[in-house]
């Protein structure tokens, strides 16, 4: 399969979850941007960082725009499993969940789901981007968030 990605939602509006979205926006990806609390929106929309991000209000709706979701939720079990499970439902069968958490192994967090093959990791680091396989991950899934991963502008302490 070949995948195309044009929108990014990002799920999670912490440190992250903003940095992503602000990159994927300045790459020219149409990028949504979803603070899981809703406490934040208003802070939001008027972050310069974010200019060119559109602020979800409704999880379901965003994950159905997706062709790329990059979940940055908090790494609590509980909001893991509600977030893949609205995001299994919500999303289109080809959009690709990538998780940014270091402390959950791919794997697991594809258990969570039922397409195995359309999830990855990204572990994000000072001095750049890793995409990271799980056991089921396909190889054309990963070179699509590869070359996604790759489009974006450096990532470092001052992106």
């Amino acid at each position: 399969m070949s995948y195309v990605i044009r929108t990014v939602a990002v799920v999670g509006a912490g440190e992250v979850g903003r940095r992503l979205a602000g990159l994927a926006a300045r790459a020219g990806y149409r990028t949504i941007l979803e603070d899981l609390s809703g406490r934040r929106r208003v802070q939001l929309a008027a972050d310069p960082e974010l200019a060119g991000v559109e602020i979800g209000a409704d999880l379901e709706h965003v994950a159905s725009q997706a062709d790329l979701v990059l979940e940055a939720a908090p790494d609590d079990f509980e909001t893991k499993f509600e977030v893949y499970r609205i995001l299994e439902q919500a999303a289109p069968r080809p959009s690709i969940f990538v998780a940014s958490s270091a402390d959950w192994p791919v794997a697991e967090i594809a258990s969570l789901t039922y397409r195995g093959p359309q999830v990855l990791g990204l572990a994000v680091r000072p001095e750049g981007i890793e995409v990271v396989r799980g056991p089921e991950s396909s190889a054309e899934a990963w070179q699509a968030v590869t070359d996604f991963a790759r489009s974006l502008p450096t990532w470092n302490a001052r992106t």
